[in-house]
């Protein structure tokens, strides 16, 4: 019986954890969006409710197949903790084979930034 109940409790763990700590990115406006060998790269953007750029860089894996019926299911993946990026919002993109090119737009950092995809 202990056993039974320690298996149960351990599926139901990984289960809420699986979504609890599923990536959602907040909804914004004026981020930049290029696609890369399958994969959506968004950057930046303005969120209701905020005076600042964000900065947050993640994609969206359009090669894995996926339903809008539960956002928690789309695989989003979080790059926001890579040093170095750059707050824009408005800014164009532009895409150089595997490498990301940020132009212009309201920006915390230089008037070009760039994202190389692979490194």
């Amino acid at each position: 019986m202990k056993l039974i109940l320690s298996i149960v409790l351990f599926v139901c763990t990984i289960h809420f954890r699986k979504n609890v700590s599923a990536f959602v990115p907040s909804g914004r406006g004026e981020h930049s969006t290029v696609l890369v060998n399958e994969k959506l790269y968004f950057l930046g953007g303005w969120s209701w409710g905020l005076s600042y750029a964000m900065n947050q860089l993640f994609y969206l894996d359009v090669s894995r197949h996926f339903t809008m019926i539960n956002i928690f299911s789309l695989p989003w993946t979080d790059l926001s903790s890579i040093p170095g990026l750059t707050n824009k919002t408005g800014a164009a993109a532009s895409v150089d084979e595997t490498t990301i090119f940020y132009i212009g737009g309201r920006h915390s950092g230089g008037l070009v930034s760039k994202f190389d995809t692979i490194s």
